[in-house]
C-alpha cells in the first residue's frame, strides 16, 4: 500500500493540535483520480472540525480539503488523457 502526507489534529483545540503525519493512502476506485497535491489550505470548515463544533468530528481526521495539484493516475472509468491535468 502507498502512503501519503497529511495534516490531522491530535485533539480538539486550537492550531497547536495540528499534526503533520504519514498515513496509508486510500485505495482508488474506478471513477477516482490521484492528485499530486502542490498546495493545500485549512479553511474555516477545518477549524470547526478541529474545535469540535461539527457533529461526528473526531481527532485524527485529515484536514485541508481545498487543494491544488496535478492528476497523476486515473481509475478504470476515467480517460487517461486527464493525466497531467491541473486541478
Amino acid at each position: 500500500m502507498s502512503t501519503m502526507r497529511a495534516v490531522t489534529f491530535a485533539d480538539f483545540g486550537g492550531p497547536e493540535v495540528h499534526k503533520a503525519t504519514t498515513m496509508d493512502a486510500p485505495g482508488m476506485g474506478p471513477d477516482d483520480v490521484l492528485v499530486a497535491v502542490q498546495a493545500a489550505g485549512i479553511c474555516y470548515h477545518d477549524v470547526l472540525w478541529r474545535s469540535g463544533k461539527i457533529p461526528g468530528g473526531h481527532p485524527g481526521r485529515v484536514l485541508g480539503h481545498e487543494i491544488g495539484g496535478e492528476i497523476v493516475e486515473v481509475g478504470a472509468n476515467v480517460a487517461r488523457s486527464r493525466i497531467g491535468e491541473r486541478v
